[in-house]
């Protein structure tokens, strides 16, 4: 089974860290996200940003305070954020949005707001967080 190694995972974890200056990538397939050159054999990493991606063949000769060996792994680009609920995000925008609600009466309020405008069916919200708000607790049935 191959292994897949993810941008973020590589540049976060503690033995080749994010502050790696210059970095030479390889060893592993590399997809680029480019349809005309959909894989690459190296990365090369200068002063903190990616200075070429292709093969080695045409990469610049230059010696790095860092290389990483794939070993056959897979690296892919632009994995930025590793815990976005996408899903939710989109539902969120959907329902009644309780993000930033700051006790269970400001919660009920922007409730009671929605409903006046979306009157008829069920009515679903997210997004509180109620580990800050005065009451430190849920909704309750008795609040809706």
């Amino acid at each position: 089974m191959r292994r897949t190694l993810l941008l973020t995972l590589l540049l976060g974890s503690a033995a080749w860290s994010a502050q790696a200056q210059e970095l030479l990538i390889h060893g592993g397939t590399i997809y680029t996200g480019v349809d005309s050159q959909p894989t690459a054999e190296v990365v090369l990493v200068q002063d903190g940003r990616i200075a070429y991606v292709g093969p080695a063949a045409g990469a610049p000769s230059v010696s790095y305070a860092e290389a990483l060996d794939l070993k056959g792994a897979v690296l892919f680009p632009g994995f930025t954020d590793g815990h976005a609920h996408l899903d939710g995000i989109g539902w969120r925008e959907l329902t009644l949005n309780l993000e930033g609600s700051s006790s269970v009466a400001e919660a009920m309020a922007r409730l009671a707001a929605w409903a006046e405008v979306h009157p008829g069916g069920p009515i679903v919200g997210r997004g509180w967080i109620e580990t800050h708000w005065p009451e430190g607790r849920f909704l309750t049935r008795a609040d809706l």
